[in-house]
């Protein structure tokens, strides 16, 4: 793999990973077919069975891939949020929510994103595999426990469905942007949604989730 965890152009197997990410996201494990696959990077069928064996395998692999580039991101030591201290304030915990929802946002449908692995994840979240527990065990499950924890430290007092739903904020959003774009774009009478619009996106995101925890907003101007 090369830096930040991203197939090799220059690797058969890789190149195998990257033309069956593409197709799992776009069609799903079932329909994806391996020939199609093989194709899509002219590689020869055989070499599918060569470097992973089967399909089952190679989906694996993909998700295994997917996994290694978002931990690297999501759950990096420098979260603002898992600073010491930073959560003891008002201010510093508003700051760090904000600091992680505009780092989501970049990293599953900015300009940094990589579309078929955003878009790989949520198929899984919404549409499990065999290999769902990867995707939980891996990104989905600590994201959310990150989160978890957050809201928890700001209102100890607060039930766990409070806290659960709170979490859930986030992801519902990036769901709806990622999947509902073409319908959005028809109900707000544009082509596309602009770099104004995500900033807002990403402000207002924040901001309804510092507010549900009782918290002061930033003061520095919308990212």
């Amino acid at each position: 793999m090369t830096a930040m965890n991203q197939p090799d152009p220059s690797s058969t197997r890789d190149q195998l990973i990257l033309a069956a990410g593409k197709l799992f996201a776009e069609q799903g494990f079932d329909s994806a077919s391996t020939r199609a696959i093989a194709e899509a990077c002219g590689a020869n069928l055989a070499a599918i069975h060569y470097h992973f064996g089967s399909k089952q395998a190679l989906y694996q692999a993909v998700l295994e891939t997917v996994c290694r580039h978002h931990e690297s991101v999501f759950l990096a030591e420098d979260d603002p949020a898992s600073r010491p201290g930073v959560l003891d304030t008002p201010a510093g915990a508003a700051h760090a929510i904000r600091a992680r929802v505009r780092l989501l946002f970049a990293m599953l449908i900015g300009p940094a994103a990589i579309p078929w692995q955003a878009q790989l994840i949520f198929r899984e979240m919404t549409q499990p595999s065999s290999q769902h527990n990867l995707i939980v065990e891996h990104l989905a499950a600590p994201m959310h426990a990150r989160w978890l924890a957050i809201h928890r430290h700001v209102r100890p007092q607060a039930s766990e469905a409070e806290a659960q739903v709170w979490a859930l904020h986030l992801p519902a959003m990036l769901r709806l942007l990622m999947t509902a774009r073409p319908t959005m774009q028809l109900i707000m009478g544009t082509k596309r949604l602009d770099d104004a619009f995500f900033a807002e996106a990403v402000r207002q995101t924040a901001d309804a989730m510092i507010l549900l925890l009782h918290l002061p907003l930033p003061e520095e101007a919308a990212p």
